[in-house]
């Protein structure tokens, strides 16, 4: 098969409608006292040119709902070879409960930092 025929035969991810709205960097602790680990993420809401205000205004909500679920995760989980894009899914989930699901089409985490 052709590399053009592959192609014809899948969606776009990178829509011309889409819009990528960057948050505030997040950095949560891992595990308990002493907390010597953490995670910081830095992340894009993938909305649509209509919503982009609507995302911005949400995102002390959105912080929190993407902190509560990193706080809560074990070391482990971070360490696991098939834990990111189930992270990814749980903080699209997130996005979509805060901002409905016609404003949010999920997130692009951009960085990944585990210390």
């Amino acid at each position: 098969m052709s590399d053009s025929s592959e192609a014809a035969g899948h969606n776009a991810l990178a829509l011309e409608d889409h819009a990528y709205v960057e948050l505030q960097d997040i950095l949560v602790t891992i595990g308990n006292a002493p907390a010597t680990r953490y995670v910081k993420i830095k992340m894009s809401v993938i909305s649509d040119k209509d919503h982009v205000n609507a995302v911005k205004k949400a995102e002390p909500m959105l912080v929190d709902a993407f902190v509560g679920y990193l706080r809560a995760l074990q070391l482990s989980e971070f360490e696991s070879a098939d834990f990111y894009p189930k992270m990814r899914e749980q903080l699209s989930r997130r996005s979509e409960i805060v901002l409905g699901a016609d404003a949010s089409n999920g997130v692009l985490i951009t960085e990944f930092l585990l210390r």
